[in-house]
């Protein structure tokens, strides 16, 4: 009877443990990853803001948008310097690539809109990369018209790298055989080995 209550407590145990457990990590996850997102969309923004001033003091020369020269360069030396940013372009006041860090590839076809995450990024859905977060940034002309936009963005791919779970080994797993004894329950037991390698196990970002 009394191994029968002892067995109950410790299945109730494991159950309210894995649950707090578990919702404390899918926090944990889940604020990372915005956390991460907003960090990238912010690199975006800055090499967008720089990117755009460039150009625009060319345009205020009286140079149109379609005749600049090193943009393209300048848009591959952008993505191959940031493995995490997939792509780099400029195009004019109607969406027409002008000048891309791969002008081969034609990023519109088959590009889906899925939501507006704030007033200059948007989540795409892409054939090539799936989803994608997509910075626009408004370039003027001398004039203070619309020439054109600047376009960087990166794969969410980036992000569910970074909170996949972890493979369970049991050397990195967490023990808990030296610091817990409950009723006379043994650290050496296989319910404290089985609490153990579950507490390891538990999902954590990658920094």
């Amino acid at each position: 009877m009394k191994s029968t209550l002892e067995k109950r407590i410790l299945i109730f145990v494991f159950l309210i443990l894995g649950l707090t457990i578990g919702i404390n990590t899918a926090l944990n996850i889940e604020g990372f990853r915005r956390d991460y997102r907003d960090g990238l969309l912010l690199r975006c923004q800055s090499v967008a803001t720089e990117l755009k001033a460039s150009v625009e003091k060319v345009l205020a020369l009286g140079l149109p948008l379609d005749e600049l020269e090193g943009i393209n360069a300048r848009c591959q030396e952008i993505v191959g310097s940031d493995p995490e940013i997939n792509y780099c372009l400029i195009e004019n006041s109607v969406g027409q690539p002008l000048y891309s860090s791969d002008p081969s590839f034609h990023f519109f076809t088959g590009v889906q809109f899925l939501k507006a995450i704030s007033d200059s990024t948007s989540l795409l859905m892409t054939p090539r990369w799936g989803q994608i977060y997509d910075l626009s940034l408004p370039i003027f002309d001398a004039s203070g018209n619309l020439s054109g936009r600047i376009r960087i963005g990166f794969p969410d791919s980036v992000l569910e790298a970074r909170t996949t779970p972890r493979p369970c080994n049991g050397p990195s797993s967490f023990s808990v055989s030296h610091s817990w004894s409950f009723s006379g329950w043994s650290s050496s037991s296989p319910g404290a080995t089985w609490l153990g390698r579950f507490i390891g196990c538990a999902t954590w970002p990658r920094k």
